[in-house]
């Protein structure tokens, strides 16, 4: 008969023959026989109690950051709903005021259009009223052609004008006759206290153009003044074309030109050509 090894394995006595520390050595002791030495005890570990404590502490400081995390979040959301809101919003009053900039800017462009219309239409108006006004002042200086304006004259009561041309007329060699006046007569000025011109209107135009060159020959070297026809005064009678107002500005900026070109040009030699 053949008898089976037995092999003792680790798991066949290990529920049997383990033992933790603090028994071995207690075991140890009694079989020495020193169970009257003090055994010194090994330190257990945390119970279990202590390490849930300190877990739920970690937990509920977690727990905190997480609610606080989560507070943070929701502001974010709604900073991001409060931002999405402002974006629309700025989008409309943008699209909006685009609108409005584009309408004005419409408008602005159609009243630029017909500003400029009615600009050409200015220019063209100022140009057929100048040319009115051109063929008004030819017209009036046309009406005018026989007439000569004598100024410097003194104005007496029951004066006679016919007379005082007579005496001019004598002075400067022409004589006039009353049958070659149409009309003559005084004008008043925009200064009140200017003395009044005398207008002679001649029946031929060449009686009128040579009393005139006459006058400006004669004046040269005597001087023509109201003493000199039996009135007072030592001022000097000038005798020159009846022009119109337009032409006498025209007249009055061409000597003024004349003179700063003398002066600019000849010096102090400007008698020699004056």
């Amino acid at each position: 008969m053949k008898h089976r090894s037995h092999t003792a394995t680790y798991d066949d006595y290990s529920i049997f023959t383990w033992r933790c520390s603090s028994c071995k050595i207690s075991a140890t002791n009694l079989t020495s026989g020193k169970a009257s030495q003090p055994v010194t005890p090994i330190s257990s570990p945390t119970p279990v109690s202590d390490t849930q404590s300190i877990v739920l502490q970690e937990i509920r400081a977690l727990a905190l950051k997480l609610a606080t995390l989560e507070n943070m979040k929701e502001d974010i959301i709604a900073l991001r709903n409060e931002f999405a809101e402002f974006k629309t919003t700025m989008a409309n009053q943008y699209s909006e005021v685009m609108k409005e900039v584009t309408g004005k800017l419409n408008d602005m462009e159609q009243r630029i259009v017909k500003v400029e219309r009615v600009q050409d239409q200015v220019e063209q108006l100022q140009a057929r009223l100048d040319k009115l006004e051109e063929d008004s002042s030819n017209r009036d200086q046309w009406s005018r052609m026989n007439n000569i304006e004598v100024k410097g004259v003194p104005q007496t009561s029951n004066e006679n004008l016919f007379e005082i041309i007579a005496k001019i007329g004598a002075k400067v060699n022409y004589p006039v006759s009353k049958n070659q006046i149409n009309f003559i007569t005084r004008v008043p000025t925009s200064e009140k206290d200017r003395i009044k011109p005398i207008i002679v209107r001649f029946c031929q135009r060449y009686v009128k153009e040579d009393f005139i060159a006459a006058s400006r020959y004669e004046l040269k070297t005597s001087p023509l003044t109201p003493v000199t026809i039996g009135l007072i005064g030592n001022h000097k009678i000038f005798i020159n074309d009846h022009l119109t107002i337009k032409n006498k500005m025209l007249l009055s900026k061409t000597k003024k030109t004349r003179q700063k070109w003398i002066l600019s040009t000849f010096g102090s030699n400007t008698r020699r050509y004056t």
